[in-house]
């Protein structure tokens, strides 16, 4: 019965990346003038907080003291913040930038780090 709950618990971990990903990718697809037009810049921080978000639910789904699966969780999030920018491109007033792939990929890191000292 234990083992069950444990594999209950682990699939609701997939599947709150698979949610959050989703979310990302549906945010992605806003076309670009049906953002609010502000004097601040918020997408710096969406872009932070989309990917802690995305960091830290890896981290929770791989678990702890593993460099191998540190090094897995980092290249999964580059490849799909990759994948993300590019499929901006796409979208209508959206455009693709290195500066937003550098803060998807700070967000990532605070949040593995978030993870790892949470406890």
């Amino acid at each position: 019965m234990l083992y069950l709950n444990s594999m209950y618990k682990q699939f609701l971990k997939i599947l709150s990346v698979i949610l959050w990903l989703l979310v990302i990718i549906l945010l992605s697809s806003i076309p670009g003038k049906d953002y609010p037009e502000e004097v601040f810049d918020y997408s710096i921080f969406a872009h932070l907080a989309e990917y802690f978000v995305l960091g830290f639910l890896l981290a929770r789904v791989f678990g702890k003291y593993s460099f191998k699966k540190l090094i897995f969780i980092i290249i999964s999030c580059l490849l799909f913040g990759i994948f993300d920018e590019f499929y901006q491109s796409y979208v209508p007033f959206r455009d693709t930038s290195i500066l937003d792939w550098v803060f998807d990929m700070i967000g990532v890191m605070l949040g593995i780090i978030g993870y790892y000292y949470e406890k």
